[in-house]
């Protein structure tokens, strides 16, 4: 049984990183403030999570010592954690907090979990990149046909351009769906291909085959144009600024040539992109004298500060409670939808 359980542990964990990027889930509770979903208030069982269960209880049963030992080690945030239970006492919904707290827990497990296998990095490395390209994949497919399907299996929304709270970007020409692939927003898609895209390039310097090295290339590329249409300006200027420091770091040294290849080549397609769909680049960056979303946006943010500030003010010792925070929003502005 021990053996059995062995062998599973490595398929299991590689199957968990594949499915990160897809967000199929039960969800347990759901809250309606003013007439729309509390995405924030939704307590939800993903199918992930079942995934991760099945790790755990293999690794328990086949690595007990190793659990035993990384588990001791968790002390050092036992302060953290006796805050965060205690935290249930103020917090204003008690089931969301003891949600965080299990979540939080179980990132922590995850986390030993890594620590004690000795798996194949190159593996991880790809499950987690064709998770992403499967996300990345529908991302551009939502974007040429201009339609985000709902589907309950897949844990997929509807996004429709024309609805108010859409991620869009609006030019005289109208509303332009972003990309949001199998995520809950476009800047989520985003985060996921930039760290996909480093892995691209960690495995292209780990292989010597040049027909690996194409293959894992034409992947970047796919990651690369989604990238674009997500349309995530963090995003974009993090990549840029990473690629930069690699290149200063690494101008000189020879073995790095199909790496920088690899990075010039995507950095030419975006560039070209860019250029292609210049007046959706242009309202992105603000260049554009139609960028009334993107004022819009840069306004709410500066009143989120605020709002963050006085929150803040009243609940300076505590805080509100972990992962409350929009509840404690919603009670300054209650005539605000979700």
């Amino acid at each position: 049984m021990v053996n059995f359980f062995s062998k599973i542990l490595m398929p299991v964990l590689y199957i968990f990183v594949f499915f990160l990027p897809w967000q199929t889930r039960w969800i347990i509770r759901d809250t309606i403030i003013n007439g729309d979903v509390w995405e924030y208030g939704r307590l939800s069982l993903y199918a992930f999570d079942l995934v991760f269960l099945a790790i755990l209880f293999s690794f328990v049963i086949s690595h007990p010592k190793e659990f035993k030992h990384y588990s001791k080690k968790l002390i050092y945030i036992l302060p953290f954690l006796v805050y965060l239970v205690l935290s249930l006492v103020w917090s204003p919904d008690k089931l969301l907090t003891g949600y965080f707290i299990v979540r939080f827990i179980q990132i922590l497990l995850l986390v030993v979990v890594i620590f004690s296998l000795n798996f194949s990095k190159i593996k991880l490395a790809t499950s987690f990149i064709l998770g992403v390209l499967s996300s990345a994949l529908l991302g551009l497919w939502q974007f040429f046909s201009q339609s985000a399907l709902a589907n309950k299996w897949f844990g997929l929304a509807e996004q429709l351009s024309f609805r108010s709270g859409t991620s869009v970007i609006e030019t005289l020409d109208g509303r332009w769906l972003r990309a949001y692939g199998s995520l809950p927003h476009p800047n989520i898609l985003a985060g996921f291909i930039l760290l996909a895209l480093v892995l691209c390039l960690w495995l292209i310097f780990q292989t010597k085959k040049t027909s690996s090295r194409l293959l894992i290339t034409s992947c970047s590329f796919i990651l690369v144009m989604t990238l674009f249409f997500t349309f995530s300006r963090s995003i974009w200027l993090v990549g840029l600024i990473l690629s930069l420091v690699y290149l200063f770091l690494n101008f000189k040294k020879k073995n790095h040539v199909p790496l920088k290849i690899a990075l010039f080549s995507g950095l030419i397609l975006f560039f070209a992109l860019a250029f292609i769909y210049w007046p959706l680049t242009a309202t992105r960056l603000g260049l554009s004298d139609h960028n009334r979303l993107e004022a819009m946006s840069a306004t709410q943010r500066v009143s989120g500060f605020a709002d963050l500030f006085s929150i803040l003010k009243n609940n300076f010792i505590l805080g509100t409670g972990p992962d409350t925070y929009t509840l404690a929003l919603q009670n300054i502005y209650s005539d605000l939808p979700g």
